[in-house]
């Protein structure tokens, strides 16, 4: 295929339309390019113009169809690359590169190939490294499109290595097509869906026109054959033809001429025949008498045999000679109405024609619009995809910030929650407290109440054992006695305070506790609604 193509760009020619279906094999298994109908003649600069999108859909190049939208541009030989390069890739993966349902989707793709273009992630292909090299190459922008150099850029390239290129044709081909004769097509696929009735139809006017050669217009010239109406004719016998007639007219010219003298004569007689005597006059008259009644009878003589023989064989040739020549002209009257017949049918093609290429452009207009607008419609859904790109972007900063925020808020909780833990710890410790202190001071108090009790037993035995004595004890218990009291008073009093004190020391901390814990649960609420 490379050599094929590069033979054809030394040619100073353009393919324009290479695909797998214009390669062929010949007998010996080697590719035979085929389907020069869209070639075009390269200009000096290497370069051609053209408006006119040709080719298959699936393996035009973007430089033809950019050429198409303005009209006015020029492309060269890498247009054919291009085309290699998606035949290479429908053959390793079984479907063209920018296949779509639609052609303006197809025509959209390969405009935007640089994004559109890949390779299929299915672990079932497998291709080398340098062949996807190689199609990247092709299937790119026509400034860096391999083949700028010709083919000594495939020779220098790492897929084509340890390839013999000048051998090449004299090498077994891996496939060699069985054909039984040159004229043999078992190895074409033809589809009865292929195989089409011509839409001609002979033309009703004339029962004689049968139209048979309708699709030949143009290249019915047949002079010299037997089948044609000129060629029944000799050359030579239409040469003598015209010879017998020319012959025809200077014996009818004769005959007018010799009729002329003839009635001259006879009047110059008749003029002369009333005149009478002897002398010079009569003898002049009577020669030219004698001399004119000669010439009549040579005349009469000549006139009913030679001359009326021979005019009568000129007439039967001339009349026989006429009525081929009308019947000539009968044929060449109807070759000529059935020419003009065929100038019209051949106009009323070319207005179809004129009318089926202006619906063409009319549809290729519509089509480009088409692809105008659509291209318009995905540049705008491109805009709105990368705006809400940006959008999902600051939402999931918005959103990871806000995470932050709730981590942040649920450590906070924790640690609040540890801290009110501990405080009800310390809360319950104080009470604890509170209650061994209260105990303390039933105890104290049981004290007070059985130092009492003893000191009023104490004190009644004093009165039994003696006045003296009575008097001491009573003065040293009631010393006892006012101790103690002091002692339970002052442990009353400082338990009251530590009370009082741990006490308003939990409330302050409860309320802070309170207070932050109100705090997180909405700061959590607000966060919550945010997400």
């Amino acid at each position: 295929m490379v050599l094929a193509i590069g033979s054809i760009h030394d040619l100073h020619y353009v393919h324009r339309d290479i695909k797998p279906d214009n390669v062929l094999l010949d007998a010996n298994g080697h590719i035979r390019l085929a389907d020069f109908g869209s070639c075009l003649k390269l200009f000096e600069d290497g370069t051609v113009q053209s408006n006119v999108a040709v080719g298959t859909p699936d393996y035009i190049s973007p430089e033809i169809l950019r050429a198409m939208e303005d009209g006015q541009g020029r492309y060269g030989p890498e247009c054919d690359w291009w085309s290699l390069g998606v035949c290479m890739y429908e053959m390793l993966y079984g479907e063209t590169p920018f296949y779509a349902e639609s052609l303006v989707e197809t025509y959209g793709k390969i405009m935007n190939h640089k994004n559109c273009f890949d390779f299929p992630s299915d672990p079932g292909y497998e291709v080398s490294q340098e062949a996807k090299d190689l199609m990247k190459s092709l299937i790119c922008s026509s400034e860096y499109r391999l083949g700028q150099h010709g083919i000594e850029d495939f020779k220098n390239h790492a897929w084509f290595a340890n390839l013999d290129w000048d051998g090449i044709r004299d090498s077994v081909a891996p496939y060699k097509p069985e054909v039984s004769s040159p004229t043999d097509t078992s190895n074409f696929d033809v589809d009865d869906t292929d195989i089409r009735t011509s839409d001609a139809v002979p033309p009703t006017a004339n029962s004689a026109f049968t139209a048979l050669h309708l699709p030949f217009v143009g290249f019915t010239f047949t002079q010299g054959s037997c089948m044609s109406d000129l060629g029944s004719i000799p050359l030579d016998q239409m040469s003598s033809s015209k010879f017998e007639e020319e012959r025809l007219q200077q014996l009818e010219d004769e005959n007018q001429r010799l009729l002329k003298n003839l009635t001259e004569l006879k009047r110059l007689l008749q003029n002369q025949g009333g005149l009478s005597g002897v002398g010079e006059d009569g003898r002049r008259i009577s020669p030219t008498s004698e001399s004119g009644n000669e010439l009549e009878s040579q005349l009469k003589q000549q006139q009913p045999s030679d001359l009326k023989r021979e005019i009568t064989t000129v007439d039967g040739e001339g009349s026989q000679r006429v009525r081929e020549m009308e019947k000539m002209i009968r044929l060449l009257k109807q070759e000529k109405e059935e020419a003009q017949k065929d100038k019209v049918d051949a106009q009323e093609k070319l207005k179809l024609q004129d009318k089926e290429l202006k619906d063409a452009l009319g549809q290729r207009k519509l089509a480009m619009a088409e692809y105008t607008e659509v291209t318009d419609r995905l540049s705008e859904l491109r805009q709105q995809k990368q705006k809400l790109s940006r959008q999902v972007r600051d939402k999931e900063e918005e959103l990871e910030v806000a995470m932050q925020k709730i981590d942040s808020l649920r450590h906070d909780i924790r640690k609040a929650e540890k801290l009110r833990r501990e405080l009800e710890a310390r809360v319950e410790e104080a009470m604890a407290e509170t209650g061994k202190e209260r105990k303390l001071r039933e105890r104290s108090e049981e004290y007070c109440k059985q130092m009492e009790e003893e000191t009023e037993k104490l004190r009644q035995r004093n009165l039994v054992a003696g006045a003296d004595t009575s008097a001491a004890n009573q003065s040293h218990a009631s010393q006892e006695i006012v101790r103690l009291k002091g002692e339970v008073e002052k442990i009353e009093v400082q338990y009251n305070e530590s009370l009082a004190q741990q006490q308003s020391r939990y409330n302050l901390e409860l309320a802070s506790l309170r207070d932050q814990l109100q705090e997180a649960e909405s700061r959590r609420d607000a966060l919550e609604r945010e997400v």
